[in-house]
């Protein structure tokens, strides 16, 4: 893939080449103290809880902490610093350490970050870069079953956020086996991933943008699924572009 190409990517497009560095927690190290936690950190480390990891500059916009405080964190075990590499580029990612699960996290296990392929680790990055588009004063993150990455509830009204990165195999098996009657968000590198869905989105409460889109801001971020009845297909059509003709 020529530089041109990598440089049209989204920054958590599967198509780029990445490479998994985690840091394993030996089986017996010491816990040592279990230090306090502040009002912010708890936020954080509860966000972090809830979906998996989180890259080191999410954690840094969302949360509001400088990179002393993260490094602070470290120290104190209340989070671990790894890193990914994207085309030969260091990413820091941070997952919970032995204080984090102690205080916010008790049934979680110590290492759980092994089981995350690059799509599950790309899927929740891309969750926090897409949870930047929400007013933080009225939204927060919570765990999701799976196949979604997370909940973010709006004051509170949750939206099930599902991630794609190329095939939705997962979201279709979920989707086969009962009716869904929430209210469901999905981001994909392009809509034609979204192909498969058309089969559902009749029945959904859903919406859909793409990894470029998030750019454009949370009033023109999103598509719905329109029934084109000329050719009986799903379009995704842009939501500004509806709330124009509504006017």
């Amino acid at each position: 893939m020529n530089t041109t190409t990598l440089q049209s990517l989204s920054s958590f497009s599967i198509k780029h080449k990445w490479m998994l560095n985690w840091e394993r927690v030996a089986s017996n190290h010491q816990k040592g103290v279990i230090y306090e936690i502040s009002k912010k950190e708890k936020k954080a480390l509860e966000a972090i809880a809830s979906v998996g990891v989180i890259g080191g500059l999410q954690l840094s916009r969302l949360f509001h902490l400088d990179k002393k405080q993260i490094s602070k964190m470290v120290y104190q075990r209340k989070i671990i610093r790894h890193e990914i590499i994207r085309n030969k580029i260091a990413i820091p990612v941070y997952t919970l350490g032995s204080t984090g699960i102690a205080k916010i996290a008790p049934r979680n296990i110590e290492n759980y970050w092994f089981e995350y392929k690059k799509e599950d680790l790309l899927k929740r990055l891309t969750f926090f870069q897409f949870f930047e588009l929400f007013p933080k004063e009225i939204a927060r993150i919570a765990p999701a079953p799976k196949p979604f990455s997370g909940t973010i509830y709006v004051n509170k009204t949750p939206f099930y956020i599902y991630v794609s990165r190329g095939k939705l195999d997962d979201l279709l098996l979920f989707l086969k086996y009962g009716p869904f009657h929430e209210r469901m968000m999905i981001i994909s590198e392009n809509l034609e991933d979204l192909k498969p869905l058309d089969l559902y989105v009749k029945d959904l409460k859903i919406r859909a943008t793409t990894d470029a889109d998030l750019k454009k801001g949370f009033q023109n971020a999103f598509y719905l699924p329109i029934l084109n009845k000329i050719t009986n297909t799903i379009e995704w059509t842009a939501e500004s572009v509806i709330r124009g003709k509504q006017k």
